[in-house]
């Protein structure tokens, strides 16, 4: 069974990592992956051959969007697949699932990742494309209900958890400490953050925060993991004139996500929006207390060990749940049963597979 993934890039974003660790899971005899984003962001690609599957890259939509309209015909016109599997956090780009359903796809399946869109206008071609969906799509799915009712209305969908690769993120003294030294940290307060920097993850007022919380403990360290996103030149311009230099780490892109978290004592997420952000969902997972936005979904409480933040509240009143939350570190205990069973990728892939195993009416 051949699944084509339709998405705008293959970089460093959750919603690649999820897709990436379904590919390393699925049973490849039986069902097989490419993708077609619509960027040149790709950090998967050698490991994507690896396993046998195939890229297509188009032009940028919207920037160039009469060639990304052909040259995606193109591909479909080219290629045959089974499944068609469009994700994405708005329904800006619908051009993967309409021409799924003109090639006689069997299965098209659209994949809502958020609940918000990035611009007004954005929001408006998203209700506009949210009446056209049902012409195009048969299977709906969703990181969240909220996401789910974000892109899909009253119409029914499926939730599909974020899963994680559980082994990553147990917590050991161990490994914390190992961690810690690793990064020469010692009696620091170490506040830490996973993410692109784009406007949704909310930077600049993560630094306003952090700020605040280094007038109260001058022994403090904001770790920020992620790299791409049309802000990260800002961001780190704006760590220069606020002289934090000594005080905030950029790590860029790690593939041991897991073993940096060891090292931290809070995990911060003053997000304007997320569906249903894996890495709060790893940092729980792991054992860190978290401090987050009301902007983010409940569902994404899944430890109890999670402080919501009105983004109306100043950066000193974050600072105060910051260090409030700091105080029950380290204290982390793995996460219970019934959470790892949830969130179990490999459980998660069986459960996608067998969707895409389905017969679904044209």
């Amino acid at each position: 069974m051949r699944v084509l993934h339709v998405l705008n890039g293959l970089g460093s974003g959750g919603a690649e990592k999820i897709i990436m660790d379904w590919y390393r899971n699925i049973d490849k005899d039986k069902v097989q992956f490419d993708f077609l984003i619509r960027s040149n962001e790709c950090i998967y690609g050698e490991e994507i051959e690896k396993m046998g599957g195939k890229i297509y890259f188009t032009s940028s939509f919207p920037r160039h969007v009469i060639k990304n309209y052909f040259e995606t015909k193109k591909i479909f016109k080219e290629n045959k697949y089974d499944v068609v599997h469009v994700h994405g956090n708005a329904l800006i780009y619908m051009r993967g699932i309409i021409e799924a359903k003109k090639n006689k796809v069997p299965i098209r399946i659209m994949h809502s990742h958020n609940t918000s869109a990035r611009r007004k206008i954005y929001t408006i071609v998203h209700w506009i494309n949210r009446h056209r969906l049902k012409r195009y799509a048969n299977v709906f799915l969703a990181c969240s209900n909220e996401a789910g009712s974000w892109m899909f209305g009253k119409k029914k969908f499926q939730v599909i958890n974020n899963g994680i690769r559980q082994e990553n993120f147990l917590y050991s003294e161990k490994k914390r400490k190992e961690s810690r030294k690793n990064f020469n940290f010692k009696e620091e307060l170490v506040i830490g953050n996973v993410g692109k920097f784009l406007p949704a993850k909310n930077h600049f007022f993560m630094l306003d925060i952090f700020s605040e919380v280094l007038k109260r403990k001058d022994k403090a360290v904001l770790l920020l993991v992620g790299e791409g996103g049309n802000l990260e030149y800002e961001i780190k311009n704006k760590v220069r004139e606020k002289n934090l230099l000594n005080n905030v780490i950029f790590l860029g892109y790690r593939s041991d996500v897991g073993y940096v978290e060891q090292a931290m004592d809070v995990f911060l997420f003053p997000s304007k929006y997320e569906g249903m952000p894996i890495s709060l969902v790893e940092a729980q997972f792991e054992g860190l207390p978290c401090v987050t936005s009301d902007s983010v979904s409940k569902e994404s409480d899944i430890s109890e060990n999670i402080w919501y933040c009105s983004l109306q509240s100043s950066a000193k009143e974050w600072a105060d749940v910051v260090l409030k939350a700091a105080e029950k570190c380290p204290h982390h205990t793995n996460t219970l049963k019934e959470v790892a069973y949830k969130y179990n990728i490999e459980r998660i892939t069986k459960q996608l597979e067998e969707i895409y195993k389905k017969k679904y009416t044209r």
